[in-house]
């Protein structure tokens, strides 16, 4: 994943999208963490290939001080321990994640924060967004930056009580599930 970059995941992202609009009438994207950021750039970028846009826990900001040394410490580690683990739920099923965190990789998903926070006023489609309390990630002022700079005048938010980065498994999963296939009923 240290070959690629955030601009390459998101060619993928448009191909793919592309790909399922020949085929789909509508298509409502859905995104966490990574995910929910380069769901929100296809949105904003491709609005003729998104219908709606549901985000869960989404990428745009971080407060880890640790940031500032990314620029220099990715040309001296290639990676760092995987950020896997961001789960409450101790009885539930476990996070498949990477085990490494590559730094060139990561950094260039920092490095489009900005600049997607600013084309976010492109995206028109109505949004889903659901939070947890519990997200020792992604803190509540990327969700808070999302707010303020997208375009679009339909987003409902939902918060997950119960839940950490991972809400999808867990204590909120069900809570997540309803809400999201809600939206795509209303949306689809």
């Amino acid at each position: 994943m240290n070959t690629t970059r955030y601009a390459d995941w998101l060619v993928a992202v448009r191909q793919a999208a592309t790909e399922l609009r020949e085929s789909c009438d509508t298509l409502i994207v859905v995104g966490m963490s990574l995910g929910g950021a380069l769901a929100s750039d296809l949105a904003a970028g491709r609005p003729d290939l998104v219908d709606a846009v549901a985000l869960i826990n989404p990428a745009f900001a971080a407060e880890d001080p640790r940031l500032v040394a990314l620029p220099v410490i990715k040309h001296v580690l290639p990676t760092l321990p995987g950020l896997a683990g961001q789960i409450r739920r101790t009885d539930g099923p476990q996070e498949l994640a990477y085990d490494r965190l590559p730094l060139k990789a990561f950094h260039s998903f920092v490095q489009r924060w900005d600049g997607l926070a600013r084309d976010l006023v492109l995206l028109k489609q109505p949004v889903l967004l659901l939070r947890s309390a519990h997200d020792e990630l992604v803190p509540l002022s990327s969700a808070n930056r999302f707010l303020a700079n997208v375009g679009s005048d339909s987003v409902r938010q939902v918060w997950l009580p119960n839940s950490g980065h991972v809400a999808t498994l867990d204590y909120d999963q069900e809570l997540v599930l309803e809400e999201v296939i809600s939206f795509v009923g209303t949306h689809g």
